[in-house]
């Protein structure tokens, strides 16, 4: 840690990383899941709409939150509002790409 500015390369678990992660997982969890019933697409053993976008979504929050914490990780806390959000993206889109495999898998 740099004792002048503060600035760590170890990011803390607080409510900001926290929020990010499950405002992440419900609201990407969200978007696919509208996507996914518009188009008609039902699964196995369909479950209502608000039940499977819930569970998607929270058993989600573990990956998402192991990639937000990476994401602060790589690009620091000092960094400027736009450089956080898109390696956050970036993260969050890797870890949800790789969950979808476990998740046809699972369910």
């Amino acid at each position: 840690m740099n004792r002048w500015t503060g600035d760590s390369r170890y990011a803390r678990l607080d409510r900001r990383t926290l929020g990010i992660a499950v405002g992440a997982a419900y609201g990407v969890g969200l978007w696919t899941h509208v996507v996914h019933w518009r188009s008609g697409a039902r699964e196995a053993h369909d479950v209502t709409f608000w039940a499977h976008w819930m569970r998607d979504s929270t058993l989600s929050i573990p990956l998402v939150l192991l990639a937000v914490i990476a994401a602060m990780m790589v690009v620091g806390r000092r960094a400027s509002r736009i450089r956080i959000a898109g390696t956050i993206a970036a993260a969050v889109a890797t870890a949800l790409a790789v969950g979808v495999p476990v998740h046809a898998g699972i369910f």
